[in-house]
């Protein structure tokens, strides 16, 4: 039995969620530590600044916008670049592993550009495919979780 996949992603408003609540964390540990408040003060700046360099001054980077399932072997994903005018790269290739938890997936592949093996991983996060999409990329992952020389469950 072969569960096809064909959805196209969204963006995630899980992701930025946690990374909020993980930048709160890191600045409720930093506050509640027992570092001077010389300590505490330097590494909280720090970390504002890390924060805001990582949301205001990096780079945006590439969005997968669509993944297709052909069959087992056969995969093929769009990629959005960032730039003005939003060119969509097509990738081909083969799914190599999943990593997968209860809100967030990665799924590796595997494909062939310019005579070369290209590994590219995609994360996906629970809300950027709907429930029935959801579904079929856990069992994916459940059923080559079967094969531990292909995926690893974390």
């Amino acid at each position: 039995m072969t569960m096809r996949i064909n959805t196209t992603l969204q963006e995630s408003l899980l992701q930025k969620r946690s990374e909020a609540v993980l930048f709160l964390v890191v600045c409720s540990i930093l506050i509640f530590s027992d570092m001077s408040t010389w300590g505490k003060s330097f590494a909280l700046i720090l970390l504002c600044i890390f924060a805001a360099y990582q949301r205001l001054l990096q780079k945006p980077t590439p969005r997968i916008v669509q993944l297709i399932q052909f069959d087992k072997e056969t995969w093929r994903w769009l990629v959005r670049e960032p730039n003005k005018n939003k060119k969509i790269s097509v990738s081909n290739g083969r799914l190599i592993s999943v990593h997968g938890g209860w809100f967030v997936l990665v799924l590796h592949f595997e494909s062939i550009e310019k005579n070369q093996v290209v590994t590219e991983s995609w994360i996906i996060w629970r809300d950027q495919v709907d429930s029935h999409d959801w579904r079929r990329l856990i069992i994916i992952a459940r059923f080559w979780a079967n094969d531990s020389s292909k995926v690893n469950h974390s």
